[in-house]
């Protein structure tokens, strides 16, 4: 059955067209008022048209055409009926032409018929195929979407992890920077109480770590004011303080100008130490220069004492 309907798919051009010439040949041959019957032949044409298209019905007119033709020849008498054989022809050929012309016509119709079921059909596949890329387009945006999702969800969740992070880290600096301020002023508490008791050299090496002890050649300065004892019992204890204060004013500068530490104050005495605690190879001389400087101090100044210097 299959082979069948292969076969008469393959071969209908030829099977239709045979089956017209059958058809033809039995018209004219069996039946009667044949003149009357050639419009027949126009629905063999229109549906050879409409099945293969405009060259095949013309092809099939011609063919109506000629066999008629050739029948009238041969068998004249068959179609005369009432008319003579000059309208016999004339109606031949006036038949024979409008038979090519719907031939022509119908399969021009379906030749275009055709064309435009072949241009939807078509239309439709690259619909189709248009509607499946759209499809697939939809489907790997959607994924693209769910994996960005799925991404930002992730994203967030390391901004969670970064923020608790940054909090602890945040704390912890608050922490350290607390730490360092009060290490600082306590550093600068520590600093500013040496700096007031001790000789700032003395304080730098200390907070260097240059500072140690050893055996060095230095000299050392005594000095004292006369009469002072005797001075300071007849003023009140305010004057005395002021004149003191006023004194060791003027001679520690002369004293820190040429390198002199100051060890201590007893009274209206100072102990200096000159080549201590920074080694000076002349030592002995920026004593006694200082101590030369504190003379002319005391006369500068018109003090109500004399100064007594040991070196």
């Amino acid at each position: 059955m299959q082979a069948l309907k292969t076969y008469l798919a393959e071969h209908f051009e030829f099977l239709f067209v045979n089956t017209i010439l059958i058809v033809t040949t039995a018209i004219l041959v069996f039946l009667p008022h044949k003149l009357a019957l050639l419009n027949v032949y126009f629905l063999s044409v229109i549906m050879t048209g409409y099945f293969l298209g405009k060259r095949p019905a013309v092809l099939g007119s011609v063919l109506c055409i000629l066999v008629v033709g050739i029948y009238v020849v041969l068998f004249p008498d068959e179609f005369l009926e009432t008319k003579t054989e000059m309208d016999l022809y004339l109606t031949i050929v006036t038949w024979g032409g409008f038979l090519i012309l719907a031939g022509a016509t119908v399969g021009q119709l379906q030749e275009r018929l055709a064309q435009e079921v072949q241009a939807t059909r078509q239309l439709n596949v690259d619909l189709q195929h248009q509607q499946a890329e759209v499809q697939q387009a939809n489907l790997t945006l959607r994924e693209s979407s769910e994996s960005l999702v799925t991404l930002n969800r992730s994203l967030q969740t390391q901004q969670d992890e970064l923020g608790r992070a940054n909090a602890v880290l945040k704390e912890r600096s608050d922490e350290l920077e607390l730490s360092r301020r009060s290490i600082e002023s306590l550093k600068s508490k520590v600093e500013e109480t040496l700096y007031s008791t001790m000789d700032a050299s003395v304080v730098n090496l200390l907070i260097e770590g240059r500072l140690r002890n050893e055996k060095r050649n230095l000299s050392v300065m005594f000095s004292d004011l006369v009469g002072f004892t005797t001075y300071s019992e007849g003023l009140p204890p305010e004057a005395v303080i002021r004149d003191l204060n006023r004194y060791i004013g003027d001679m520690e500068p002369i004293l820190f100008s040429y390198r002199g530490h100051i060890d201590k104050y007893m009274g209206d005495g100072i102990m200096c130490e000159f080549g201590a605690p920074l080694e000076y190879e002349c030592h002995a001389l920026l004593a006694v220069l200082a101590a030369l400087k504190m003379q002319e101090k005391m006369v500068q100044r018109s003090y109500p004492w004399r100064m007594r210097i040991g070196i």
